[in-house]
């Protein structure tokens, strides 16, 4: 039976998302690439929150005002029960999302200076001779990693980007594979690094953005790894396809 608009606003509400990390969630996310009225009501709650990330920058809240955020986020939670309208729950979940965002972007580290991690970064997409490999399709990419002695992970799925290829470099001396997308003709690459301190007091919730003059740099840490996006793309941008990337749209 094809899912409902309820059933998939219920799935994918509330945003982030819509990953396919379920076969529910892939069956939502076909719903709402079909229907005008879901992917209406999607973007308007997307909008908000990417609007709320825009304004509030990495500068870390005061505490009574962090959890001042969450109680309230806990409370939305407990009052969406089985007896409220689907539409509800979807609303409610755009609120949610908002607070969570919200709180997230004003619980992101101070900024920091490039050479605390970001000049790393660049110094690895810019140092020739690395072992390459040239591909349009992540499966043979992932298995060429793998004979690199990378460990294995996720080749994220980038919206309206092409895949290039994959390389492996050192970032502060440790083994690392960088991959290489173009969106809108412009290149960005993601890079894991099997390393937690690449940026003091990087926390686990959030994406911290960097500006490097040259560069945007989107950071986060994922599964006990550094993940980052980075790119000479606007940040707006660049920040789109970090959040892809952090939950999971995987190829």
């Amino acid at each position: 039976m094809e899912m409902t608009c309820a059933e998939a606003q219920e799935i994918l509400a509330p945003y982030p998302g819509p990953t396919r990390s379920t076969p529910e969630a892939r069956e939502a996310f076909a719903h709402y690439e079909t229907c005008p009225a879901c992917k209406a009501l999607f973007e308007d709650h997307r909008r908000l929150a990417d609007s709320i990330r825009r304004v509030a920058t990495t500068q870390r809240a005061p505490d009574y005002l962090r959890a001042r955020i969450l109680e309230t986020i806990e409370a939305e939670q407990r009052a969406v029960v089985p007896t409220r309208p689907k539409y509800g729950l979807w609303v409610s979940g755009a609120i949610v999302a908002a607070a969570a965002a919200l709180t997230l972007w004003l619980g992101g580290t101070q900024p920091l200076p490039p050479d605390q991690g970001v000049t790393p970064l660049i110094a690895a997409l810019t140092t020739p001779d690395q072992p390459l490999l040239q591909t349009t399709s992540a499966p043979p990419l992932a298995s060429w990693f793998v004979d690199q002695q990378i460990r294995p992970f996720e080749i994220p799925d980038i919206d309206n980007a092409d895949l290039v290829g994959g390389r492996v470099t050192q970032v502060r001396g440790i083994t690392s594979p960088l991959i290489d997308f173009v969106q809108d003709g412009i290149p960005v690459t993601y890079v894991m690094v099997p390393d937690q301190e690449l940026l003091r007091g990087l926390t686990a919730d959030g994406i911290l953005t960097i500006s490097t003059g040259d560069y945007e740099v989107a950071a986060w840490l994922e599964d006990g790894t550094f993940r980052a996006v980075l790119s000479r793309m606007p940040r707006e941008q660049l920040l789109l396809i970090a959040e892809q990337c952090k939950y999971k749209r995987t190829g």
